[in-house]
């Protein structure tokens, strides 16, 4: 098989993104209701053409001349999910800033069995995470109807869109008709459970109000560090048994760490990679996931080049069940033993 090198050639690129935490990057944006205005007529056509329930994606820049998008459709009980970077398998291949990482955001998508639909966006250790609609840096954001966010340059706007759904001519009719959004709970990114003033902006309230539509936002955290797994946690939720030609090893993992995600991949930001596993490049720099939430445990494929297998299958989005066996391309195999 052939490596993930593609864009091996923006590696010293990625590295430069530290200089975006030093400050030293002017993340020129454009700001949603500019962006909504400029690129309304695009918008509304793909809105109005939707067949079956689902969020649509537009992000954009500032030179941006149309915007890219993404229809990502909801699926009963079970999760779709999509990622945004500037990697070529990426589902959103985003190439107007370079500092954007090669595979940055991952989008999740469901109708719950309440019958709501449900959009979760979690940053996938990035140096730079993204920016909610207030502009607090954050790792991860929910909503059950609409939500804005940026990162790099790049503007996003999210919107749940059902078959019939249709908007009006007139830009600024749509724009004041849209349904707020309700902050429900708040965690920065580097100092997670210390609350902080939270500025709030023309179309986010903070406490619910007489408002028949509300869109429900919660900012939770992304994919943990390295230095957060503990193996020595007794409450594991089970263990990951990993073999490959060099090594085998058993890892217990916790609700805690599976609920904020377990990366998988070459890179130092996941947190199983070069520094624990030897993988070669045949393995993606951020290959997949493992996060655990209300329906179990899921192994997330993160547009990687070789795939991700579970029981021989390839796979996308696959919830996981006792003694799965997980393979990372085909040099490394995972199996998930619940305690």
């Amino acid at each position: 098989m052939s490596g993930d090198n593609t864009h091996d050639s923006s590696e010293k690129v990625n590295e430069r993104t530290m200089f975006v935490v030093a400050g030293n990057y002017n993340r020129t944006r454009i700001s949603y209701s500019d962006f909504f205005t400029k690129h309304f007529e695009f918008m509304r056509e793909k809105v109005n053409s939707v067949e079956k329930p689902s969020f649509l994606i537009f992000a954009g820049t500032n030179i941006s001349f149309k915007p890219e998008y993404l229809v990502i459709p909801t699926i009963s009980k079970s999760i779709n999910d999509a990622v945004i970077g500037r990697h070529e398998n990426c589902p959103m291949c985003l190439l107007e800033d370079p500092f954007l990482s090669l595979r940055h955001l991952l989008v999740r998508v469901c109708i719950t069995k309440e019958g709501s639909p449900f959009v979760k966006v979690l940053d996938l250790n990035t140096p730079t995470a993204f920016d909610d609609e207030t502009g607090k840096t954050v790792r991860g954001l929910t909503s059950d109807n609409i939500l804005f966010f940026q990162a790099g340059r790049y503007t996003f706007m999210m919107f749940y869109i059902e078959p019939g759904s249709s908007w009006g001519e007139n830009a600024g009719k749509v724009w004041n008709s849209m349904p707020e959004n309700r902050i429900l709970d708040f965690t920065e990114m580097d100092e997670k459970g210390k609350p902080t003033e939270i500025k709030v902006n023309q179309r986010l309230k903070l406490v619910t109000e007489s408002h028949s539509e509300v869109s429900r936002v919660t900012r939770i955290t992304g994919p943990s560090y390295v230095t957060r797994i503990d193996l020595s946690d007794p409450r594991a939720l089970g263990f990951l048994v990993v073999r490959s030609g060099v090594v085998d090893v058993s890892i217990p993992l916790s609700v805690k760490v599976l609920s904020s995600g377990i990366l998988i991949g070459r890179y130092e930001r996941c947190e199983l990679g070069l520094h624990k596993l030897p993988f070669t490049n045949n393995v993606s720099r951020v290959h997949a996931l493992l996060l655990h939430d209300e329906m179990g445990l899921w192994c997330i494929d993160l547009a990687s080049t070789n795939g991700t297998f579970v029981d021989g299958k390839k796979i996308i989005t696959h919830l996981i069940k006792a003694n799965a066996l997980i393979s990372i391309s085909d040099e490394v195999d995972l199996r998930w033993i619940f305690s």
